[in-house]
């Protein structure tokens, strides 16, 4: 369920799970594969990127792509932004305004720039 606008660039690398809910403002982009497990909220605002910049010094700067998994049962909270080679487990909330650039495991919460594990995620 999609609620206003968002974006998706390279919507063919995009492999989308079951009731994902897109709040306005989320921009996917995908220029590698992004997976995106079942039960997921992207809250306004929200950014995973697979692509980012190699920089080998000053002479030579390149993208590099890395694919990003969103496991199930994931809220990513307004703002927040999911780096490129980022794969976040199952059962996680990412606070609002956080930039993820680890791995998440499984039944956590996390926040903050760069995104820290605050607590376990009890279920």
């Amino acid at each position: 369920m999609a609620w206003g606008r968002f974006e998706v660039v390279c919507p063919e690398n995009v492999k989308f799970g079951n009731n994902l809910t897109i709040n306005p403002g989320v921009y996917l982009n995908a220029a590698t594969t992004l997976t995106i497990g079942d039960n997921v909220a992207l809250s306004a605002g929200s950014k995973i990127i697979t692509t980012s910049l190699k920089d080998d010094g000053m002479e030579s700067k390149m993208h590099v792509n890395n694919p990003v998994i969103i496991g199930s049962n994931v809220q990513i909270g307004a703002g927040a932004i999911v780096l490129s080679g980022v794969n976040i487990g199952d059962h996680v909330i990412v606070a609002a305004g956080s930039v993820v650039t680890k791995d998440i495991p499984s039944n956590s919460v996390v926040a903050g720039c760069p995104a820290k594990k605050i607590r376990d995620l009890n279920l």
